[in-house]
Parts: structure tokens; C-alpha cells; sequence
């Protein structure tokens, strides 16, 4: 949760620590027990220069909600098609820039949000030939 306190650093490590003692090694919380998880919510302070140090810039922007709207057909794409590698090192070097937070961050610059738009362009014209494979 977000809030004026952060968290300290090391209780990420331990809970990482925890999760490795237990041979999980992701943080997605579908595959992690409720028991694992702190009962107190921590704080994450954001230290953002934006108004009211609030995180608004990434959830309420049209520009970053099309954005991963298109990064979700592209996901969808992938997985229809089994995560080929081949796929996938064809279109990586693009998606980074999507997926980049310079095109919708603290400061989305024209310039940067056309380079991810552009970015999207080319992999869904790789993909497109991929179906017609």
C-alpha cells in the first residue's frame, strides 16, 4: 500500500529470503501462500516529484492506459502462440521500449511516447507476419 512511512529495505530482503527458503522464486501473488505475506501492510513512499507525491501519473494517464491496453493484445498474442522464443527475440528490443517507463513516466516527453507508439507499430507488424506463417 502507499502511505507517508516507507518500508525499510531489509523487510523486502527477508521476505525474499522467506520466499527462497521455499523454492519460490517470484513475487507474483497467485503462487505465493497468504501465510507468507506480512499481516500489516507496508508503506511504499514514492519520493516522486509529482503532485502530491502521488502515483496518478501511472494509472489515470489515457496515454499509459492505451499503452498497456496494447501491451495486453500483445501478451495475448504470445501466449495464443505458446511464448515462441523465436517470437518473442524478434519483438523484445521493442517491447523494452513500451514497457519503458521513459514514454509515460515522470516526464513523457512527445518524443518518447512516439518512440513507444512507433515501437508498437513494429511489433504488431512482426506479429502479423507471424500469423501468416
Amino acid at each position: 500500500t502507499m502511505g507517508p512511512t516507507p518500508a525499510k529495505p531489509q523487510s523486502l530482503v527477508n521476505f525474499l529470503e522467506k520466499l527462497k527458503e521455499n523454492n519460490i522464486y517470484t513475487s507474483s501473488p497467485t503462487q505465493i501462500k497468504d501465510d507468507f505475506w506480512a499481516e500489516q501492510p507496508k508503506n511504499i513512499c514514492t519520493g516522486s516529484w509529482a503532485p502530491n507525491k502521488s502515483l496518478e501519473i501511472w494509472t489515470e494517464s489515457a496515454d499509459n492506459r492505451e499503452l498497456i491496453r496494447r501491451l495486453q493484445e500483445i501478451y495475448t498474442f504470445l501466449q495464443k502462440f505458446g511464448w515462441k522464443k523465436r517470437i518473442i527475440a524478434k519483438i523484445e528490443p521493442y517491447l523494452r521500449i513500451v514497457e519503458n517507463s521513459d514514454a509515460r513516466g515522470w516526464a513523457p516527453l512527445p518524443e518518447r511516447k512516439q518512440e513507444a507508439y512507433s515501437a508498437l507499430n513494429t511489433i504488431f507488424d512482426l506479429l502479423e507476419k507471424e500469423q501468416k506463417r
